[in-house]
């Protein structure tokens, strides 16, 4: 991403006046590299509109992959992914909380939020937390 302009400079034509705005994407949803999951991560987060917000993160063994969202203020919907970026479990869009158990290889994965498409106005606010279970047969 380029830094902001820094200049107010104003251009005219005929009789309209234009002025640079900042140079940054607005509601572009979030693509993080988490790393190598090795516990939890947690993340407060929102998207809007059509927008996907996408969580990467590799799992170092073998294990079991648990993604909530939870404390949504909107209707939104969770996807896990392979490397590939094939769908491995999913949640349907709900305002409650959302809980994908998955048993994992090692590799890595993607996290999706997005929200429901079905809102006259698409937007959701959320706690996303995943965690990796190495151990087996264990509470994450």
């Amino acid at each position: 991403m380029r830094p902001a302009a820094v200049s107010n400079l104003k251009t005219t034509t005929g009789h309209a006046i234009f002025e640079a705005l900042e140079d940054r994407q607005l509601m572009a949803g979030v693509n993080q590299d988490i790393g190598t999951l090795n516990g939890r991560f947690f993340k407060q987060g929102s998207v809007f509109g059509s927008d996907t917000d996408a969580y990467h993160f590799e799992m170092p063994r073998a294990g079991k992959i648990q993604v909530q969202l939870s404390r949504q203020i909107g209707t939104g919907t969770i996807v896990l992914r392979d490397g590939n970026g094939n769908a491995l479990a999913s949640k349907s869009p709900s305002s409650n909380d959302r809980l994908i158990n998955f048993d994992a290889p090692a590799g890595e994965f993607q996290v999706d939020v997005r929200a429901d498409q079905g809102q006259l106005a698409p937007a959701d606010f959320y706690t996303l937390a995943i965690a990796a279970d190495f151990a087996g047969n264990g509470l994450i």
